[in-house]
């Protein structure tokens, strides 16, 4: 495609990061694959781009804010998982993390962040890409637990924080 494809290409991939990054975290992968063609992009990408922004534009989506209790009963809860050469040139790897807040007297949660992105480290097993991914995790804890003592004080500091990943050893 001549440059301004590629550009239209670009716009339509921000426009899809942007909806991921707000109230899509499903989407978030998908545009990851999307960023893979930056620069050669084919008409039959763009299309397909288009055709993923005219989907979402027709998928309404609900956000809301349980009621999570007093902030003696929270946990804050983050899961990551890694996928190993799982981009389409079969080399790159992707983590993902997603961190919760949950009161599970009132079996009530709420998602605090999400996030997918490149593994900026070459693994050459899933073992390696999870313990990556666990420590990003574990930094978007410290993160989000920083931003909560700031808005409810310094109570947050004694909410149990648990981490949870999906490993298959193959054995």
């Amino acid at each position: 495609m001549c440059p301004d494809g590629q550009a239209e290409y670009r716009s339509c991939e921000a426009k899809i990061l942007y909806i991921g990054f707000q109230s899509r975290p499903d989407v978030c992968f998908e545009r990851k694959v999307l960023s893979t063609k930056y620069g050669k992009a084919t008409k039959k990408d763009l299309k397909s781009a288009l055709k993923k922004i005219e989907k979402l534009q027709g998928e309404p989506t609900h956000m809301f804010f349980p009621d999570l209790g007093e902030v003696k009963s929270w946990s804050i809860v983050g899961y990551s998982d890694a996928g190993v050469k799982s981009m389409l040139d079969k080399l790159t790897s992707v983590e993902g993390q997603v961190v919760v807040v949950v009161n599970e007297e009132k079996h009530a949660a709420c998602i605090l962040n999400w996030r997918s992105k490149k593994l900026q480290r070459k693994v050459v097993s899933s073992m390696a890409g999870e313990a990556l991914a666990m420590v990003a995790l574990i930094g978007e804890i410290v993160y989000n637990r920083a931003i909560l003592s700031q808005i409810f004080g310094e109570e947050i500091n004694k909410i149990p924080a648990i981490v949870f990943t999906r490993h298959e050893s193959g054995r």
